[in-house]
Formats: C-alpha cells, structure tokens, sequence
C-alpha cells in the first residue's frame, strides 16, 4: 500500500482542496445560523414588538454555533447569563453611567457573581457580555428595558432549538469525518516510523559509549512523526464533540431518531480512537530512542509496523466513505450483507471491509510474542524495542475495539506473553488467511 509521509499528510489537510472542502460542509450549519438568527430577530422585532432584539440572534448563534454538542445546556446557560448580564447591566450603569473604570468593575463582579451559582463558563461569560452590550450599545434608559433584553435571549434560545429540530445536518457525517482524518495522521505516523527504523539500520552504532551522537534522516522523521502525533489532541477532541453533537440532534431532531442506535456505536468508537492516539505516542517516543541509540530492531517487528499502518489506513477510508463515491450494491448483494434495503455508503463499505480488517488484526496479534524481539547477533533485545512491541500490541487491542471487537476478545487475539495470561488466549485464528484477495 503506497503511503504518503506524516508531513505531506498534515499539509494536505491544510491544503487549498481542504480549506474548500471545509467550506462546502459547513454550508448547511452556516445556512441554518443564518436563517435561524434572521427568523429570531422577525419574531422578536415584528410579534413581540422590540425595536432593537439584539440579544436573539446574538442567543441564535452562541447555540446553533460550528462547536457541537450540548445545545440545550448552552440554550439555558446563555438565557441565564443574560438574565445575570441585565441584571446587573442595569444596577451597575443606572447610578454610575459609562466609563472604563465602571466597565472594569461590571465585568469583574458580574464574572463573580456569576460563577457563585454556576459553574459554567458560558454563563459567566455572557454575563459579563451583557454587561457590557448594556453599558456601550444599549445603556439603561434607551427604548430597550431590561425584561426585552431578557426576553430576546429567550426567543434567541427557543428558535436556535426549534431549528436545529426542524433543519438538521446528518449526526454522524461529522464524527467518520474527524475519527478518518485521526486515523490517517495515526497510519502516516506509523509508517515514517517504519521507515525510519529500517533506515537506521544502516546507520553504524556510535564508536564508543562516549561518542557523542549526530543528528540524522531517520531520526528527524521520528522527530517529525513525535511531534505530529503529539498534535492531534485537537483532533480527539473534535471525535469527542462531534459525537455529542450526534447524541444531540438524534434526541432533538424526529428525522434521526432512527440513528439513535448508529449513533451510540460511533459514539463507542472515539475511546479506543483516543487510546490508540495515545498509546502511538509511547511508541513514536521509543522509536526515538530507538533511533537515537542505533540500536537494531528485527525485520518482523518492522513488518507489525508497516502492517498496523496499512490497516488503519483501510479503517479510515471505511469512516470517510460518505464523502467518496461507492458503487451501490444490487438487493441480492445487500440482502446477502443482511440488509433489508440498499444500504448507505459508510453500512456499505463497514459490511464489506471491517470483517476483513478483523481477519488482518486477528492474524498480527497471533505473530507479536516475544520472539518478535530476537534480532541475529544481539545478546538481549534493546528496551525501546520491547516497549515498542508491547505498544503495538495495544495498538492492535485498540483497532479491533474500533472495528466492533469487545475489548477482552482482542486482548485474548493477542500472542501469550504471560504463564498466566488474564484472558484466555484465543488459539482459533487461522494464520494463513488472507483476507485481502
């Protein structure tokens, strides 16, 4: 499988094609704060009859903002925030009237106040906010009162709920999207990891213990894969939000709540994501160390490594399947998958592929026992090289995990390392299948 380098993976994702991808999936959620904040503005201008609602759309957008997840929550922090910002907008200004240093005290004593009842940083915020918003573009005394203010938050906050009901963008297309693009950072790594490693064996070992270590290709490659994966938290985090989102708008919207069950299974998915993020980053470190030292590595550990990255390769494009083309399968083919209907492109490719990656994953677990670590003319395997070993076989629990497999029916795929092993080791795995003719 042809892979491109960690670098090239991540200028990719920054490239003008993604800026503009980007662009085209946020489309819907911008048409939605738009149509949601104007619709918000109308009711509380034209029904209730306030000339200038500046909270309800402002309301519409903190809700129905790009950061998904936990919208009612936030529906009821900004209501509260701003029932707190008038409050004590109103107080603060009315006897003292606008300045720096009265602004400076509003902002202080209404971030206070507002975190002695809550918590929640948005309604502390958007106390201050209000706070604020009364003292420059709506001081006390304007045609705005204080209840208005309150009450277009309210209407701000209705409408952005009503209308994240009612125009809906799909729960799950964010979540593939994000666990893909993790995925295929965490395959890049993987592989420059591999190729760094191979390379370094090239290199000749130091001349004395003394000798002071060069900087070299391979060891920069693992420098750059360390640093890249270190990145990603961001990436998790997005897994993470965009999962909520799902939750979200399957339980708000009545168009998804037949997702509900896909969506708590994708919703599984982001913990093992994270911990393979994590325990990749133990591995890249090591192989750092192993590259710094120059110590070897056997050919068949750097064959787990290239194999790792193939297959989380093959994992991410099954979650980025929406946003590729697949041939639609015929009835008798979705009826021999146990579909009952055509199913969509993301069942499609998870029916077809993920028994196969399964196969893969179960056939490399058996081959990571300790003789992996045997290198020809070395004593004793280097330190770095065992934990790298020990990390790729977490790695391996944690794909199978993301593949649908309960966390002790990977553990036990795995080659017994231990007298006592805490799962039974699963001794059913046919080594010599291969999945991928």
């Amino acid at each position: 499988m042809n892979h491109i380098t960690t670098r090239a993976r991540v200028a990719a994702q920054q490239s003008l094609t993604a800026r503009a991808e980007r662009v085209l999936r946020r489309i819907l959620p911008a048409l939605q704060i738009g149509l949601a904040a104007g619709l918000a503005y109308w009711i509380a201008h034209e029904w209730v009859g306030h000339h200038q609602p500046f909270f309800a759309p402002v309301s519409v957008v903190l809700i129905v903002g790009f950061s998904g997840g936990e919208r009612i929550n936030r529906a009821f922090d900004i209501s509260l925030g701003c029932v707190f910002g008038v409050l004590l907008g109103d107080l603060f200004f009315a006897p003292l009237g606008a300045g720096g240093w009265q602004i400076a005290l509003a902002v202080t004593v209404s971030l206070l106040f507002a975190s002695f009842f809550t918590k929640s940083e948005l309604v502390a915020a958007q106390c201050a906010i209000g706070s604020v918003l009364i003292a420059t573009i709506l001081p006390p005394g304007s045609a705005v009162t204080g209840i208005d203010r309150t009450i277009d938050a309210f209407i701000g906050s209705l409408v952005g709920l009503v209308v994240l009901g009612l125009l809906p963008t799909a729960p799950l297309t964010a979540a593939r999207l994000e666990i893909a693009s993790v995925l295929k950072v965490l395959s890049a790594v993987l592989s420059d990891v591999s190729s760094s490693l191979r390379n370094a064996q090239t290199t000749a070992p130091a001349t004395s213990p003394t000798a002071t270590p060069t900087r070299s290709a391979p060891r920069d490659t693992t420098a750059a894969a360390l640093e890249t994966i270190r990145g990603t938290q961001t990436g998790i985090d997005a897994i993470s939000s965009a999962t909520k989102y799902g939750r979200e708008q399957a339980r708000l919207s009545p168009f998804f709540w037949r997702t509900r069950g896909e969506v708590t299974s994708l919703s599984q998915v982001a913990v093992p994501t994270d911990n393979a993020i994590r325990n990749t980053r133990v591995l890249v470190r090591r192989a750092l160390v192993l590259a710094e030292d120059r110590d070897p590595v056997s050919d068949t550990q750097l064959e787990i490594l290239n194999e790792l990255a193939d297959i989380t390769l093959d994992i991410a494009a099954v979650y980025d399947s929406p946003f590729r083309r697949l041939p639609r399968y015929s009835r008798d083919r979705s009826a021999a998958l146990g579909f009952t209907k055509t199913p969509s492109p993301f069942k499609q490719a998870r029916a077809e592929k993920i028994p196969e990656l399964e196969q893969r994953l179960r056939v490399l677990a058996a081959k990571t026992g300790l003789d992996v670590l045997d290198v020809p003319g070395q004593d004793r395997p280097a330190l770095s090289a065992a934990v790298i070993l020990g990390q790729s076989r977490s790695l391996i629990v944690d794909l199978l995990q993301i593949c649908g497999v309960p966390r002790e029916k990977a553990i036990a795929t795995l080659a017994p390392t231990s007298d006592h092993p805490g799962f039974a080791p699963d001794l059913t795995t046919d080594l010599t299948t291969d999945t991928r003719n």
